[in-house]
C-alpha cells in the first residue's frame, strides 16, 4: 500500500513539474518573440516611421547636406579656412552653431536677388 502510495505520489509530481516547464517554455516562447521591439513599437505602432519613410527622410537629409556643400562651394565671402570647417560641420556636425550662422547669414544674402527674380 505504501508502496502505491508513493508511486502515485512520483507520478503525480512528475506529471507536476512536466506541466511547469510546459509554461515556462511558453512564457520564454512569447518573451522572445518581442525582445526584437522596444516598448513604443509593441504598442504604438503609428509613431514608428516606416520603411518607407525612413528612406524618404534619409534622402531629404542627403539632398539637405549637398545643398549645404553648394551654397559653402559657391559663396566668395568666407575664406577657405573657414570653408573647410563648415564642410567638416556638414558631414560631422549639422547643429553647429558656426553652420546655423552661415546659413542665417547666406539666406539673408541670397533673399534681395530671389524677390527681384520673382518680380520680373
Amino acid at each position: 500500500m505504501k508502496g502505491m502510495y508513493c508511486l502515485l505520489s512520483f507520478a503525480f509530481l512528475a506529471l507536476n513539474l512536466s506541466a511547469q516547464e510546459s509554461a515556462k517554455e511558453v512564457m520564454l516562447k512569447k518573451q522572445k518573440a518581442y525582445n526584437d521591439r522596444t516598448m513604443v513599437q509593441r504598442f504604438e505602432k503609428k509613431m514608428i516611421p516606416t520603411a518607407a519613410d525612413r528612406i524618404r527622410i534619409r534622402q531629404e537629409n542627403e539632398e539637405k547636406r549637398k545643398s549645404l556643400l553648394v551654397m559653402i562651394d559657391t559663396s566668395t565671402v568666407i575664406k577657405d579656412k573657414l570653408r573647410a570647417r563648415l564642410k567638416h560641420d556638414v558631414m560631422h556636425d549639422p547643429f553647429s552653431s558656426r553652420l546655423q550662422k552661415f546659413v542665417a547669414l547666406y539666406k539673408v544674402e541670397k533673399m534681395p536677388m530671389a524677390i527681384a527674380q520673382n518680380e520680373k
